[in-house]
């Protein structure tokens, strides 16, 4: 029989079986946490792709327009914002981050930060 002072009554007392269903317990949780972080990323990718297929479907028509025009004219669909005021100096030197897409609808990149 073992003596309460023996090493090896230490270990097992230190790392035996009381402390394994904690440390199950713990991973438990942390998985249940990443899982729904998981299903949260999954929701906003979801919300993303919907709102791309909205604005898809809202300016199809102006785009299959403007791809028409193409064929026919010089005037490409995407255009720099010089293309309707290429003498104002303000539209020369704008940020070439934006864009027309034909003569009525500016793309301007909307950039946000975490949270």
């Amino acid at each position: 029989m073992l003596g309460t002072d023996s090493p090896l009554t230490s270990l097992l007392l230190t790392a035996g079986p009381p402390r394994l269903p904690i440390r199950a317990a713990r991973h438990d949780r942390r998985q249940r946490v990443e899982a729904a972080s998981r299903q949260g990323a999954v929701r906003q990718v979801t919300k993303l792709c919907r709102e791309v297929t909205r604005l898809h479907t809202q300016y199809k028509p102006l785009l299959l327009s403007l791809a028409q025009e193409a064929t026919t004219s010089v005037s490409p669909m995407m255009r720099p914002t010089w293309w309707l005021c290429p003498t104002v100096e303000e539209c020369l030197t704008a940020d070439q981050m934006k864009f027309l897409v034909g003569d009525d609808l500016l793309v301007v990149p909307v950039v946000t930060g975490p949270g």
